[in-house]
């Protein structure tokens, strides 16, 4: 914080000095201690946690109440099923991201996850221990389609694993 309410100039901000929104997360994991270092990964590189879950139920209700940009959730949860829970995440707001984490590396689970609707499905099994800020993410489609605003500008490839776009870094 620089003493202006949060508004500063430099890179990612506006003509008026005001830093573009931090994307918002919604963490479902019924692991605390999990959920706890997720949280502070997202912090560190930019990105606001808004809410945390411990069961897919709670997960979508807080989904529909908070309207993240991204839903994290894992595959296996306590009421609601992670696949399930994406489901109706994405019936009720098709612009919220959602990413599936699983304790399995499954081409079938993936599979399932992109026809849920999910973007992305994390392996938790090929994080290294004590691992901060990379982990193995397949997109299941891509994140940013090209439009004219995005159009040349490099994707969330071309930054590495971890890494949220420029404008979302805090300078």
């Amino acid at each position: 914080m620089d003493g202006t309410g949060g508004q500063r100039s430099g890179v990612g901000a506006d003509k008026l000095g005001n830093l573009p929104p931090r994307p918002q997360v919604l963490l479902a994991d019924d692991h605390a201690r999990l959920r706890a270092a997720l949280r502070d990964l997202l912090e560190e590189t930019g990105f606001e946690v808004v809410g945390e879950s411990g069961d897919g139920a709670d997960a979508v209700a807080m989904a529909r109440q908070l309207e993240p940009d991204i839903v994290v959730i894992d595959l296996r949860m306590p009421v609601l099923n992670g696949l399930d829970a994406t489901r109706l995440i994405k019936d009720a707001r098709s612009a919220t991201q959602v990413v599936v984490l699983s304790a399995f590396e499954s081409p079938e689970l993936e599979r399932q996850a992109r026809e849920a609707g999910a973007f992305a499905y994390l392996d938790k099994g090929r994080w290294p221990a004590g691992s901060t800020g990379s982990c193995s993410a397949r997109p299941c489609r891509r994140c940013w389609p090209p439009t004219s605003a995005t159009r040349g500008r490099p994707g969330p490839a071309s930054r590495g694993p971890g890494r949220p776009p420029r404008s979302w870094r805090r300078s």
